[in-house]
C-alpha cells in the first residue's frame, strides 16, 4: 500500500447496466466512477 495515499481500496456503492449492455459503478473510496463494457467476438 501507498502511506500517502487513500485509506480505502475498492468500495464499490452503485451499479447501472446502460442500454448497451455496460455496467457503470461507482466507487466512493477513491471518488471514482467505472464503466466495464465488452466486444462480441466476430
Amino acid at each position: 500500500t501507498n502511506p500517502s495515499g487513500p485509506d480505502t481500496f475498492g468500495r464499490p456503492v452503485g451499479l447501472l447496466v446502460l442500454k448497451d449492455g455496460s455496467l457503470l459503478f461507482s466507487e466512493d473510496g477513491n471518488n471514482r466512477l467505472y464503466r466495464v463494457q465488452y466486444k462480441k467476438r466476430r
